[in-house]
C-alpha cells in the first residue's frame, strides 16, 4: 500500500494546497491607534490566522500603557504601546484605480469625498480648523498645521499610474464656515465660524485639468458621499450616497489585505497599487467546502509543481 499523500517512509508528506496558508500565524506590528487604529487592532485581535505583537503611537497619553486598555478592547493584550514620532495615512486612490481598470482610453479623473465628522472624528477637529475664525483658519493654513495628509501624493501616485506627466499640480485649501451654531463634547462653533475643510488638488497637463481630487471633511455635513467621475473610454462614473465609513472601510481594508500581501510575491514598500486582490474573508482558519473543493481539483502535475499534494 502507497504512503498517504505520497509520501515515502523517510519524507513527511508535503502540505496539502488548502493547507498550505495555514501553517504560520501572521505576525503583525500597528503603527497608530487613533479612530482608525484602534479599530484595526480590535478587528484582528481575535482573528486565529493574524498575531500582534507590537503596538507604536505617537500620543504621549497612549504610550506605555496596554494596548488593549487604549483601544477599549477591555482586556489586556500584553503589549505595551510605544512610540514613534511619525503617522501617515493614504487614501483616494484605491477605488480610483481599480475603476480605471475598465477603460480603454482615459482624458481626466476627478475624485470627491464629503465627509461628516464622527464623535470618534472630532479628534480631528484641531486639524481641520473646527472652531477657528476665518483669519485664524487663513493663518494655521499658512503654518502648515492644518490640512488632509496624503492629498498630493495620492494624486502623484494615480497620475504616475496612468503615465500622466503632470505639468503643474496646485493646492488650495478654504474653510467650510458653519450656516448655524454646532455644538458637540468637544468643539462649539459658532454661525460663521470654521465647521471644516475643503482641500483640492488638481494636476495640469498642457494646461488642461486631468486629475482632481477634493475632499470636504466638516461638522454638519448633511449629505455625504464618495463620487468618481472617469472621462474615457468608456466613460465611468461611481457614486457612493452616504459615502464609505472612513474608520470601518480603513480598518476593514488593512485587516483584509494582510493575509494577501504575506503570502504574495511582493516584497518592500507597496502603494495601493501595488497590492494583490483582497477580499473580505472570515477570520476563520477553515474555509468552506466549496472553495476547498476548488483548491484540491488541481492537477497532480500542478501540485507537484507547487510542492504540494491535493487532498484526495
Amino acid at each position: 500500500m502507497p504512503p498517504i499523500g505520497g509520501a515515502t517512509p523517510h519524507q513527511p508528506a508535503a502540505p496539502s494546497a488548502n493547507r498550505l496558508w495555514q501553517l504560520a500565524r501572521i505576525r503583525t506590528i500597528h503603527y497608530g491607534i487613533g479612530a482608525v487604529g484602534a479599530k484595526l487592532l480590535r478587528l484582528v485581535v481575535d482573528r486565529p490566522d493574524i498575531e500582534v505583537v507590537g503596538v507604536i503611537d505617537p500620543q504621549s497619553e497612549r504610550v506605555g500603557r496596554d494596548a488593549g486598555e487604549a483601544t477599549g478592547i477591555n482586556r489586556s493584550l500584553g503589549i505595551n504601546v510605544s512610540y514613534d514620532p511619525e503617522l501617515l495615512l493614504f487614501v483616494m486612490d484605491a477605488l480610483s484605480l481599480v475603476s480605471v481598470a475598465a477603460c480603454q482610453q482615459i482624458k481626466s479623473l476627478q475624485v470627491t469625498r464629503r465627509v461628516g465628522l464622527s464623535p470618534e472624528q472630532l479628534q480631528l477637529g484641531s486639524r481641520v480648523g473646527a472652531g477657528l475664525s476665518l483669519q485664524g483658519f487663513q493663518m494655521a493654513v499658512s503654518k502648515g498645521v492644518i490640512g488632509h495628509v496624503g492629498l498630493r501624493e495620492s494624486l502623484f501616485m494615480i497620475a504616475d499610474t496612468l503615465g500622466w506627466r503632470l505639468d503643474e499640480v496646485v493646492e488650495v485649501i478654504e474653510p467650510v464656515l458653519a450656516r448655524e451654531r454646532i455644538k458637540t463634547d468637544y468643539f462649539i462653533v459658532d454661525k460663521g465660524y470654521v465647521a471644516g475643510i475643503r482641500q483640492v488638488v488638481r494636476g495640469l497637463m498642457g494646461g488642461r485639468e486631468v486629475g482632481r481630487l477634493e475632499v470636504e471633511m466638516s461638522l454638519g455635513v448633511k449629505e455625504p458621499l464618495d463620487q468618481i467621475v472617469i472621462d474615457g473610454n468608456p466613460p465611468i462614473s461611481v457614486h457612493i450616497p452616504g459615502g464609505v465609513q472612513d474608520e470601518l472601510t480603513a480598518a476593514a481594508l488593512m485587516t483584509n489585505c494582510i493575509p494577501a500581501v504575506v503570502h504574495g510575491r511582493a516584497a518592500g514598500l507597496l502603494f495601493m497599487r501595488d497590492m494583490p486582490m483582497a477580499p473580505y474573508r472570515g477570520p476563520g482558519l477553515e474555509r468552506g467546502p466549496a472553495l476547498q473543493s476548488q483548491e484540491t481539483s488541481c492537477t497532480p502535475r500542478a501540485a507537484q509543481a507547487l510542492g504540494m499534494t491535493a487532498d484526495k
